[in-house]
């Protein structure tokens, strides 16, 4: 099916059925080469004349799809023009890994890819506040003007306002920004749910690159969510030797919890416990017990090889990296950056260190390394309260919404990458209550510093490996 190419978008416009029988012909490798040779920024699949789709004929789509993203890493994949109950059964769908972008319209896909003339009014909303705030922030770096809500009442308050808004951004998602999709972070522990029937094929599911750069970024505890398990079969146990073994050689422990209590596991589990994993009945009675997450998941020493200093790779992409980080601060605060002093290689160096906040994020692919971030309590307050649409004042609350309002920082760091073919992942963030705590947990190598000011508070950027 030839794709119908507009505003750097190629959109498919396939009729009727989209199943296994005929998915493999409304979009072929052929359609994707002339696409790519108009070097299109999205690709998408509409459905607004499909009258039926199911899981199969979608991920077909999808894979085929797929490829052009394999040949240009910045390319954005995904569906548009749907109704209300087409995109919850997408979501539905695949909501255990969303890899694609999903657009109500074709005209609310062209504002993420062309650049506003008059710095348009956009109204957005989103349950999510990670997901509304990654499509204000696309907005606001094309020069668009996102207004964003936090609640659904006042999103419809909103609505009921005539001619305010040039456009509004809702029932839209922005696809994987680069985590892995089931691995969360709770505290220093990182969780990941394990769902379905577990075998050999789980060393192919797995990204023990990501596993690897969340050890080495400082995590220590990894706790795996078996709630979700149908089976498993004895070959799991050369999975969690390998894991367990990752994670004594920088003295981290593995967990398990949610396990199903039934005589086809025993000899599973006890077998496992000989590798020193522990086990809880639930997740809950880990998370909650304060002094057993403090003695599993305390600070440890970060290995670095030696001479694994900043490199000149990372350094001539310093731009891309502040950029990223500074429109997303820029966008929250209202508040333009003002660069504080020359940009230097140098020791991680803070003022009033032990007064302020601080988050570190690894990443990996083309380019490795780890991203530091230091707020004044302030600043990472209000950021977070405006990230999530209400007040917070506690060092907990701010903590707990820090690493997420980092993830977004990291996310737009991928994408600007992504936009020079540059293909990164990235770990989940780990947050510190001041920099003593960052610098007791990673032995950071010398690296690039960059102080901004906002308002007259500091915030500091450290680049390093």
């Amino acid at each position: 099916m030839k794709p119908i190419t507009r505003k750097r978008i190629a959109a498919f416009y396939p009729q009727g059925f989209i199943d296994s029988n005929n998915a493999y012909f409304i979009v072929t490798d052929d359609d994707i080469a002339k696409a790519l040779a108009e070097e299109v920024r999205m690709i998408l699949v509409s459905l607004k004349r499909v009258v039926f789709f199911n899981v199969n004929g979608m991920t077909i789509l999808l894979e085929t799809m797929k490829k052009a993203r394999e040949q240009v890493p910045s390319l954005t994949i995904g569906f548009c023009d749907y109704n209300p109950m087409q995109y919850d059964t997408i979501k539905r769908f695949f909501e255990k890994n969303i890899e694609f972008s999903l657009y109500k319209t074709f005209k609310i896909a062209t504002l993420f890819t062309t650049p506003s003339v008059a710095q348009e009014s956009i109204l957005v909303w989103n349950p999510s506040y990670e997901q509304r705030n990654l499509q204000s922030i696309e907005l606001f770096e094309r020069g668009y003007n996102p207004v964003v809500v936090h609640r659904i009442r006042d999103f419809k308050e909103h609505m009921k306002r005539d001619n305010v808004y040039d456009d509004v951004v809702e029932d839209t998602y922005i696809g994987s920004v680069g985590t892995v999709p089931f691995a969360r972070v709770s505290g220093s522990a990182i969780i990941y749910t394990m769902t379905g029937y577990l075998d050999t094929t789980i060393d192919h599911q797995f990204d023990y690159s990501y596993h690897n750069k969340a050890i080495r970024t400082g995590f220590k505890l990894f706790i795996f969510d078996m709630k979700n398990i149908v089976s498993m079969n004895i070959k799991v146990i050369h999975f969690f030797e390998r894991i367990v073994r990752d994670a004594e050689d920088y003295k981290g422990t593995v967990a398990i919890a949610n396990l199903a209590e039934n005589q086809s596991l025993q000899r599973i589990k006890e077998e496992l416990k000989k590798l020193n994993i522990l086990f809880f009945v639930s997740l809950d009675d880990i998370l909650n017990d304060k002094e057993l997450m403090m003695e599993l998941g305390g600070v440890i020493k970060e290995e670095h090889a030696h001479g694994k200093s900043v490199t000149r790779s990372l350094v001539n992409h310093l731009p891309s990296f502040i950029n990223a980080t500074v429109s997303t601060l820029e966008m929250m605060l209202s508040v333009s950056a003002v660069k504080a002093g020359r940009i230097k290689i140098k020791d991680l160096e803070v003022e009033d260190g032990h007064q302020k906040l601080a988050s570190s994020i690894g990443f990996y692919g083309d380019l490795e390394g780890i991203i530091v971030l230091v707020f004044p309590f302030s600043l990472a307050k209000k950021s977070c309260s405006m990230m999530i649409g209400e007040e917070i004042s506690s060092i907990g609350e701010v903590l707990d919404s820090l690493a997420e309002f980092v993830n977004v920082i990291a996310g737009r760091v991928k994408t600007h990458l992504a936009d020079q073919h540059i293909g990164v992942s990235i770990t989940l963030p780990r947050t510190y209550s001041s920099t003593d705590e960052l610098m007791a947990t990673l032995s950071l190598n010398k690296g690039v510093q960059v102080n901004l000011n906002f308002n007259d508070e500091t915030f500091t950027f450290f680049l390093t490996r």
